[in-house]
């Protein structure tokens, strides 16, 4: 019937539902960014690209909800087997996710190059002897590239760092502001900052796009569980050593000198 509205859904079928709404969304902030990108509008597809991944962080977390990894609690989350969509949907949180889906998708690329090179579904056992000696020299292959110095290991550290200034360039790229006496433009975004973007959006979109159609397994589901808390472990600690930090500072008194503010 015309003007009705979708059908009500609650739950996990909510949860998974969601997934698919916030991951489309990710990709249509990306066809935007793209869109932008190529009007010479840097700052503000920079800021479209943030958005696109954050976006495809929510999909995974709320497709984590849909396949009983955790709950979604309104009130006291244990942080174990519930949590709250305040906490899951903090950007940092999500920058958090995204770091953890980057190392997991780099894990796995040895897997996936040694399946690629054939098309085959069924084994004998000199060919599984064979497959499994590629992948272990892959993997070999891998943990060089990880070294210090090395490309892989190189390309992680720049993830990170993009990861650690997203959220900041992303203010940046939309409004005008002022540093140091100086005026801070949208389009002041470096080309190879908005170029980074877009290739840390490009893994993130595939990889999440693949985890939304698959059905966990339970090692699937104990090892996501553990991915969420573990960031949120350390988004708790990193809290509360900035906190204890901030009360171990110096107070200035009215008479101008300084105090400390514990005895």
């Amino acid at each position: 019937m015309a003007g009705s509205s979708p059908p009500t859904v609650h739950g996990r079928k909510l949860y998974l539902r969601l997934a698919e709404a916030s991951y489309d969304n990710s990709r249509e902030f990306l066809r935007d960014s793209e869109s932008l990108r190529r009007r010479g509008s840097r700052g503000h597809a920079y800021s479209l690209l943030v958005l696109s991944i954050e976006e495809a962080a929510k999909a995974y977390l709320y497709k984590l909800a849909g396949e009983g990894v955790y709950r979604i609690v309104a009130k006291r989350p244990n942080e174990v087997s519930t949590y709250s969509e305040d906490q899951l949907f903090d950007h940092k949180f999500k920058h958090g996710i995204v770091a953890r889906l980057v190392v997991q998708a780099i894990a796995l690329s040895p897997v996936g190059k040694v399946l690629s090179k054939t098309r085959r579904t069924q084994f004998s056992r000199g060919q599984v002897e064979a497959m499994l000696a590629d992948l272990l020299h892959e993997q070999e292959l891998m943990q060089i590239r990880l070294r210090p110095g090395g490309r892989a290991g190189t390309e992680v550290r720049r993830v990170f760092e993009t990861l650690e200034r997203a959220n900041h360039r992303k203010n940046s790229g939309l409004y005008v502001g002022h540093e140091h006496g100086k005026i801070r433009r949208p389009n002041d975004c470096p080309k190879k900052v908005l170029k980074e973007g877009f290739e840390l959006a490009g893994v993130i979109g595939q990889f999440v796009g693949e985890l939304i159609d698959l059905r966990f397994s339970k090692d699937q589901k104990r090892q996501a569980s553990t991915y969420v808390r573990e960031v949120a472990a350390a988004l708790k600690l990193a809290s509360a050593n900035k906190s204890e930090i901030a009360g171990r500072s110096p107070k200035p008194t009215p008479g101008g000198s300084v105090r400390s503010s514990k005895a």
